[in-house]
């Protein structure tokens, strides 16, 4: 019974894990397209913004103020992407601290109770892990 189960949520999981690799790369594949046009309509964008400039001011004064500015988006985001990061703090890793010890915690209680009765069938945590684990199933299969 226990080896029908491992192996139902294995194929689960292994079906999960294909979906969503297949809605990544295809989320990755657009993300890319969409990078590329807007780099094209930045470009775009800059060369009607020469010929706007160049009309009020001479062409060169037009592409050194153009030039000007990206010189200082770009100096903004290296001076962003170089700052030092602060340091996380305690706060952030409480929670994980918490959930470790209270797994550690589980598998101790699990590991007495393998110890005084036999099965590990005969402990309440994996029958109710294997009635989920059942309902679970049952649930993400209808659609």
């Amino acid at each position: 019974m226990f080896r029908l189960l491992s192996s139902i949520s294995l194929a689960y999981g292994a079906a999960n894990l294909r979906r969503r690799i297949r809605v990544l790369v295809m989320q990755a594949v657009l993300a890319a397209i969409g990078l590329v046009i807007l780099l094209f309509a930045i470009g775009y964008a800059l060369a009607a913004l020469h010929i706007f400039l160049s009309q009020l001011w001479t062409p060169l004064v037009s592409a050194l103020a153009i030039a000007g500015g990206l010189f200082f988006i770009g100096l903004i985001v290296l001076l962003l992407a170089l700052r030092p990061q602060r340091e996380t703090s305690r706060a952030a890793e409480q929670p994980f601290k918490e959930l470790s010890q209270s797994a550690e915690n589980t598998y101790r209680r699990m590991q007495r109770s393998l110890s005084q009765s036999g099965s590990p069938l005969a402990n309440p945590v994996v029958q109710a892990a294997g009635i989920a684990l059942i309902i679970g199933v049952l649930l993400g299969r209808r659609r």
